[in-house]
């Protein structure tokens, strides 16, 4: 249930697809971290309104209308009103043959005109079983 609340205020919010304005999710730098200034470039240019929120914040800059079919559990800490925010988005039940779930452990503050910025962002995977960690870690599955 808290799935569909969460998309359906991402599209409300108009983080949907835009003509002028595109984003796709960011490269990794190493172990799991993920290049975050484009994405804060993006935010503050961008007048689709989900900068206002941490967690449509996080769950723009991980697109996950790229995962369809899967699982989505979120958790946030840190309030609308706080000056930081870490919202932890996973995914899983993938349609892959080696990862069965990824998990983004996102770091936001609140800036100057109010708009979310992400301060960090890690990825890590859980394989399916024989094919790497069983828990959240950076390695690649097999």
């Amino acid at each position: 249930m808290r799935r569909l609340v969460i998309l359906a205020a991402l599209s409300a919010a108009g983080c949907g697809a835009k003509e002028d304005a595109t984003w796709s999710p960011p490269p990794l730098l190493s172990r799991g971290e993920l290049r975050i200034d484009g994405f804060n470039a993006y935010a503050a240019a961008s007048d689709e309104g989900f900068a206002s929120s941490p967690s449509l914040t996080a769950l723009k800059l991980v697109s996950p209308e790229e995962r369809p079919g899967a699982t989505v559990s979120f958790d946030q800490t840190g309030g609308e009103d706080a000056p930081t925010a870490q919202v932890r988005i996973t995914f899983s039940r993938l349609e892959d043959d080696s990862v069965e779930a990824v998990r983004y452990v996102i770091e936001l503050r609140r800036s100057d005109d109010d708009r979310w910025l992400v301060e960090s962002a890690q990825r890590t995977f859980r394989c399916h079983r024989g094919r790497g960690q069983q828990s959240f870690e950076a390695d690649l599955c097999l």
